[in-house]
């Protein structure tokens, strides 16, 4: 069964609160998503998987240098 469709708030939700999500995001986009529970396009996942996740961290990291949950 699919799951709901996941949006870009949904997304950064659960990179910021669930432990490990990011990283799985970043092997394996699809199978991220599925296993949270949501479901995504062809679009979003290629678009995922292009993603600069290094870019993320730095930007994460400067925003609250404190903490890094989703790194």
């Amino acid at each position: 069964m699919a799951g709901t469709p996941i949006t870009f708030g949904e997304l950064i939700n659960l990179c910021l609160k669930s432990p490990g999500f990011f990283h799985e995001l970043q092997n394996n986009p699809a199978q991220a998503i599925t296993n949270a529970g949501y479901e995504a396009t062809p679009t979003v996942i290629a678009a995922l998987k292009d993603l600069d996740y290094d870019a993320i961290r730095q930007v994460f990291r400067a925003c609250d240098p404190t903490s890094a949950p989703m790194c």
